[in-house]
């Protein structure tokens, strides 16, 4: 060993190097400039011998074995830095020339991370994740991944034998973001991180922010650049920029796209399942869902979580990345050209999302970095007891920046035209399905969990500047006042609110359970279909007053096909005069819809006529089971009354004058 190049290696970091428990390797590895000349040096455990090729010569220069675990070190005698490769010889006899990961400086600056920390780095996913591009006219990928409280990260994968010693990443400060630049990978390469968490175990996580995954059961990470498809919807973009949501009707199909059609399962040559042969491709459902679409005249789709997830059964709702599309029906393109498709349809996409729990799932977020990193370390205010779930930590600014950052990614990266965040009401009060003892109270004794409100306040108000006429819509089902009032008024700020009534075993959209029940109490019309009443009576009335949001569950498109053909169109706009003017205005569309087709369903007509007398009455709340012997019914009458006192803007056509 050269003497010079002994006493200037710093051999406690070699140490630390080698049993993969370093936080900053690049302090030590890579080339670094000294008086006595450049010191370049190289961990590659599987490494026989290593070479030193400058770039501007070609002059080479052999690396010394430093430590047999395959530390390797050279002085080379010059006084500026330089450009190089490393030509390395595996103890298998193959041989590669590469570039060295450590010789490429961060690409997250100081300013950017000062800004997650404090939780306002909105397109923090441009800097977060797996990112191929090129540093100095080098390709490769760039990693960065948040784990606050990891001893050592590692990128690991069947580049490097997912050996997490080859490439540990460096932390950045203190800020707990952990990155690393990887000469000569590419897009598609499977990857994870490899964690050491303090107490030196170590374990394999996806990346949070990844842009890709493989298709289930397998887990890992996958790279993908989702900034080159070329998108032609600039027109749809445009004109809904200009289109206020609140005044133009919109009826809104939702589907689940593994649901919604399948294939036959096809089969190998040994008869085994081919895993994800029954899936359409988004470019496949694409054509065949806006056909549909268009037929049946909805206006929007809203597609149940597309978000990457393990479990089929869940069907999307418990996210394992939420960056990512699953991989299920494509690629990131391939859900890109579905979007497009769609809107060069004239359709407009809103996508259902996740922000209020995630699973437990080993190798996703649960205890991502050996500490509760993105949840509550006391699982009174961490855990779903009923759902088997984590709560996010919305009180953590780099938890709730992850969430808005997602939201906006998604208008961002795939133009949607709206969020429907599910399962709000679980995030605003910190005793949801919980039982006394299960849960914490907030800092002034209640039940309100007061740092959820400021994240959807926040969320909701960033969203609104930094998007153009995509609605943003809440799973609300309380009596949470303001839900769709602006944050500097005091609401949430959404733009609509959905809820979802349970009648038995059917879950009906509160934007057309009125409908259902006053139309249809009886199980015989039930089996009518509703799809094509949106074209004729809803468009035409929600024109006529306000309109709003019609959302349709996909379980129950099979109600009033045949009043279509009753109706058949000709429902005047101003439809048709009210005789009971102590109804408030917001029930005009209702009333209206109703007394026109109860016209020819004259065997609920009488009950519709009781409802509206009680109503304009101001006895909706003392109604009886006797008055109204339809248990449908008389349960549509207190959730109704909900709508009347809710104070809120209401899809459907119930908002407040």
């Amino acid at each position: 060993m050269d003497a010079k190049l002994y006493v200037l290696m710093d051999w406690a970091a070699v140490e630390e190097l080698v049993y993969s428990e370093s936080s900053n390797p690049h302090e030590f590895l890579g080339p670094h400039l000294m008086k006595e000349g450049l010191v370049i040096q190289a961990f590659i455990p599987t490494a026989s011998s290593i070479t030193v090729r400058l770039s501007e010569s070609g002059k080479e220069y052999p690396m010394d074995l430093e430590d047999e675990a395959g530390y390797f070190a050279v002085l080379i005698p010059r006084k500026t830095m330089a450009d190089y490769t490393l030509l390395v010889t595996y103890d298998n006899g193959e041989t590669a020339e590469i570039r060295d990961p450590y010789a490429f400086a961060p690409q997250i600056s100081e300013a950017e991370l000062k800004k997650f920390e404090a939780g306002i780095h909105y397109d923090i996913y441009e800097k977060m994740g797996a990112h191929p591009m090129k540093i100095n006219g080098v390709s490769g990928v760039y990693f960065a991944v948040w784990a606050p409280c990891a001893m050592r990260v590692s990128v690991v994968g069947d580049f490097n034998m997912w050996d997490g010693r080859r490439h540990q990443m460096r932390r950045l400060g203190d800020s707990g973001v952990f990155e690393l630049f990887i000469p000569g990978l590419s897009e598609g390469t499977i990857y994870k991180y490899e964690i050491k968490f303090k107490n030196g175990d170590p374990a394999l996580k996806a990346d949070p922010y990844a842009n890709y995954a493989e298709l289930r059961p397998n887990t890992a990470s996958v790279v993908w650049d989702i900034g080159k498809y070329r998108w032609k919807d600039r027109a749809w973009m445009t004109k809904r920029a200009r289109t206020d949501t609140k005044k133009q009707p919109m009826s809104i199909y939702e589907v689940h796209l593994g649901s919604w059609m399948r294939k036959e399962i096809e089969t190998d040559e040994n008869g085994r399942e081919i895993v994800g042969s029954e899936f359409y491709n988004y470019r496949e459902i694409a054509e065949k869902l806006a056909a549909y679409v268009k037929e049946m005249g909805y206006t929007h789709v809203e597609l149940m979580p597309v978000m990457e997830h393990p479990l089929d059964a869940s069907w999307g709702y418990q996210v394992t990345g939420y960056y990512a599309p699953t991989s299920r029906y494509g690629t990131p393109d391939d859900f890109m050209y579905f979007m497009d498709y769609m809107h060069g349809q004239g359709i407009g996409v809103i996508l259902d999302w996740v922000p209020a729990h995630f699973p437990r799932d080993a190798w996703g977020m649960a205890q991502f970095d050996g500490t509760c990193v993105y949840e509550h370390k006391d699982p009174r205010q961490g855990s779903h007891p009923h759902w088997g779930t984590l709560i996010y930590n919305y009180g953590r600014p780099q938890v709730s920046n992850f969430l808005i950052a997602n939201a906006l990614f998604w208008a961002d990266k795939y133009h949607a035209d709206g969020i429907r965040f599910d399962a709000v009401a679980s995030m605003l009060y910190l005793d949801y399905g919980k039982n006394p003892g299960e849960w914490v109270a907030n800092i002034y004794g209640g039940h309100e969990n007061l740092e959820a409100v400021e994240f959807l306040k926040h969320l909701n108000s960033i969203f609104r500047k930094r998007t153009k006429g995509a609605v943003l819509i809440a799973e609300e089902s309380t009596a949470w006042p303001k839900v769709t009032h602006a944050p500097e008024d005091g609401g949430l700020g959404f733009s609509f609110k959905w809820k979802e009534v349970r009648i038995g075993n059917k879950n009906i959209p509160k934007f057309f359970y009125h409908l259902y029940f006053c139309v249809c109490g009886k199980p015989g019309i039930g089996k009518i279909a509703y799809d094509q009443i949106h074209l004729t009576v809803f468009q035409k009335l929600h024109a006529a007053h306000g309109g709003a949001v019609c959302d349709l569950d996909p379980h129950s498109r099979i109600i009033l096909m045949k009043a279509l053909q009753v109706v058949n169109q000709k429902v005047p706009a101003d439809g048709i005069a009210c005789p009971y003017p102590k109804l408030p205005l917001k029930s005009v569309f209702l009333k209206k819809l109703c007394l026109s087709l109860g016209k020819h369903f004259q065997g609920w007509f009488n009950m519709l006529e009781k409802y509206f007398s009680l109503w304009g009455k101001g006895n909706l709340l003392g109604a009886s089971e006797k008055q109204f012997p339809s248990q449908l019914f008389f349960q549509s009458l207190d959730s109704l009354a909900y709508c009347r006192l809710g104070n809120e803007q209401l899809a459907g056509g119930f908002r407040e004058a």
